[in-house]
């Protein structure tokens, strides 16, 4: 697994619990707690998770989380979603559409 990967799943974990371990993630992505701790400090750096002795918890934070992150969230729903509106589009229609990560499965 790539590094950037390893760390969306970090942030994807500390999302939806809270709070991690190094010594769990560690077990979790079969690499060293050296290495977990690398990542930690780096997602801390780029304020995307607050940095703690032995883990990290989530940041409690009023902004969405990152479109790196959500794009990987319920694929299968948003391509059932972007499968009926493309439906409802006929030749000539202008269509808008957002940054959303439903969006671009639309796209």
């Amino acid at each position: 697994m790539l590094a950037e990967e390893r760390r969306r799943q970090i942030i994807a974990l500390l999302n939806s619990r809270g709070s991690i371990q190094v010594s769990e993630l560690s077990s979790s992505f079969n690499v060293t707690e050296e290495t977990i701790r690398r990542d930690l400090d780096i997602l801390n750096g780029k304020n995307l998770l607050k940095r703690t002795h032995g883990g990290a918890v989530a940041l409690q934070r009023r902004h969405e989380v990152p479109f790196d992150v959500r794009k990987q969230a319920n694929i299968e729903e948003k391509r059932q979603i972007a499968a009926k509106a493309a439906r409802l589009v006929e030749p000539g229609d202008t269509v808008f559409l957002d940054i959303s990560s439903t969006a671009m499965f639309l796209a």
